[in-house]
């Protein structure tokens, strides 16, 4: 076989030849540009779609982390303030109730006197406040005040009664639901850390 029959020859023109017009040979192009280009618009659509999948996952993994890192340092602040707040509810706070018992009191007198006038006080109260309220009275006996025992009373706790008015005042009360208050704070942290 010689070389001049496995060759093409491009010398002559052959009748079982496709010839493509300029038009035909454009509108070929156009197509494989237009196909090509959308092959390349759908591989971009895609990937942006998988980038954006990406941050959207990303950023709520993040935000997970930023709230449950958050939620661990208030837990941990607080934790750690629970013997400060048991501290104060079990000295400061009863120790300023009583001084403020001395005040409350006296306030309670000096309204029921300017409501109702003169006429019989009588003050009932824990019988280890009869002395510390005795000398609240004044002493030049513009009010006839009596001071009365009674160990059912709590040391925040007094009665105070004009005719037939009476009030009562209960800082043993207020104190136990200050107490109580913190007291369910710091088991609500307890209960998250055993329950997560």
């Amino acid at each position: 076989m010689s070389m001049q029959q496995l060759l093409e020859d491009f010398g002559t023109t052959s009748s079982d030849r496709l010839v493509m017009t300029d038009q035909a040979l454009e509108e070929v192009r156009l197509v494989s540009f237009e196909n090509g280009y959308q092959a390349g618009w759908e591989d971009a659509a895609e990937a942006h779609s998988k980038e954006q999948a990406h941050v959207k996952n990303e950023l709520a993994q993040n935000l997970q982390d930023i709230t449950f890192t958050l939620h661990e340092a208030e837990t941990a602040i607080l934790r750690n303030l629970e013997p400060l707040f048991a501290g104060l509810s079990n000295t400061l706070l009863p120790e300023t109730a009583q001084q403020a018992f001395e005040t409350r009191i006296s306030e309670e007198l000096a309204k029921l006197i300017r409501e109702m006038g003169r006429g019989r006080l009588v003050l009932t109260v824990n019988p280890d406040q009869v002395e510390r309220v005795e000398a609240l009275a004044p002493k030049d006996g513009t009010v006839d005040l009596s001071v009365e025992a009674d160990a059912t009373l709590g040391e925040g706790q007094a009665f105070l009664r004009l005719g037939q008015r009476e009030r009562m005042i209960d800082l043993d009360s207020a104190l136990g639901e200050i107490q109580q208050m913190i007291l369910s704070c710091f088991g609500t942290l307890k209960e998250d850390k055993v329950y997560g």
